[in-house]
C-alpha cells in the first residue's frame, strides 16, 4: 500500500479555509486580504496565494482586485462540477456500462422527488416540454432519446430536493451527452427508431405522472431503466 503523502502548508491552509467557507461562510463572504491571511496563519504570501489558487480552481474562492478587493467565498457552479467529474470519469475508462447501471439506481429516485416537489406549477409545465422537445427533434433516434432526457433533468431536476441527488443526476447527464453515440452504436440500426420511440412513449408518461405529483407512478416510470448486459461482469 502506498503511504499516504503528507500536505504541503499551503494544502494544509486550503483545507482549513475549504472547510470553513462550507461550513461557516455563504456566497460572496470576504475570507480576507493575501496580507490578513498570511498573519493569520503565520505563513509567506507566497504560500498564501497558493493555497488560494488551490481553492479558486476549485470554485471556492473569487478574487476581486481593487482597492476594496480581496478574496471572497464562492459557490461552485453545478455544472462545472459536473463537466469536471464527467471527464474524469471517462479518463477512468466509463463507458455505457457505467451509465447505465449507475441511471438504474438513481433515475427512479430523482423522478420521484421531482414528483414530490411542492412546486406545482413548474411540474405541470412538464408535458407541454416534453411535446416541444420532441416536436422540435429532427430525427428520432437514440442520440435524441438521450439529449432530450438530459435536457429534461437539467430543467426540471432543481424541483428534486436532494442535492447529492441533483449532482449525480447532472454528472449523469454530462456523461449520457459524452457517450451517446457509443450508445446508439451498441443497438442494432434497426432497433434505433424503436427504441428511441419507446423512450419518447416513457418520457410522456413519466411527465404526466409528474404534473399530477404521482409519486410512486413516477418511481416506477423509469425503474425498469433497461441496463445493457456487462460482459465485464460474464
Amino acid at each position: 500500500m502506498t503511504a499516504r503523502r503528507t500536505p504541503n502548508a499551503a494544502e494544509s491552509i486550503a483545507a482549513r479555509l475549504r472547510r470553513e467557507i462550507i461550513d461557516d461562510l455563504t456566497d460572496g463572504d470576504h475570507i480576507g486580504s493575501a496580507d490578513q491571511l498570511g498573519a493569520r496563519f503565520g505563513v509567506s504570501d507566497p504560500t498564501v496565494r497558493q493555497a488560494l489558487r488551490i481553492l479558486e480552481a476549485e470554485g471556492l474562492v473569487r478574487v476581486r482586485p481593487g482597492n476594496r478587493g480581496g478574496f471572497f467565498a464562492s459557490t461552485p457552479s453545478i455544472d462545472v462540477v459536473s463537466r469536471s467529474a464527467s471527464a474524469l470519469l471517462r479518463r477512468e475508462g466509463a463507458d455505457l456500462y457505467d451509465f447505465s447501471a449507475l441511471a438504474k439506481i438513481v433515475a427512479p429516485e430523482m423522478a420521484a422527488q421531482i414528483a414530490g416537489s411542492p412546486d406545482v406549477a413548474k411540474r405541470r409545465e412538464l408535458p407541454a416540454y416534453v411535446d416541444m422537445q420532441w416536436a422540435q427533434a429532427t430525427e428520432v433516434n437514440l442520440q435524441t432519446a438521450i439529449g432530450i432526457t438530459v435536457n429534461l433533468f437539467r430543467e426540471f431536476g432543481p424541483l428534486c430536493p436532494s442535492p447529492s441527488l441533483r449532482l449525480v443526476a447532472t454528472v449523469l447527464g454530462d456523461l449520457a451527452f459524452d457517450l451517446s453515440s457509443g450508445m446508439a452504436q451498441a443497438f442494432p440500426s434497426e432497433t434505433d427508431q424503436r427504441y428511441a420511440e419507446h423512450i419518447r412513449d416513457g418520457h410522456r408518461r413519466l411527465a404526466r405522472a409528474i404534473s399530477r405529483g404521482e409519486v410512486e407512478q413516477a418511481r416506477n416510470e423509469l425503474a425498469p431503466v433497461p441496463v445493457l448486459d456487462d460482459p465485464r461482469q460474464s
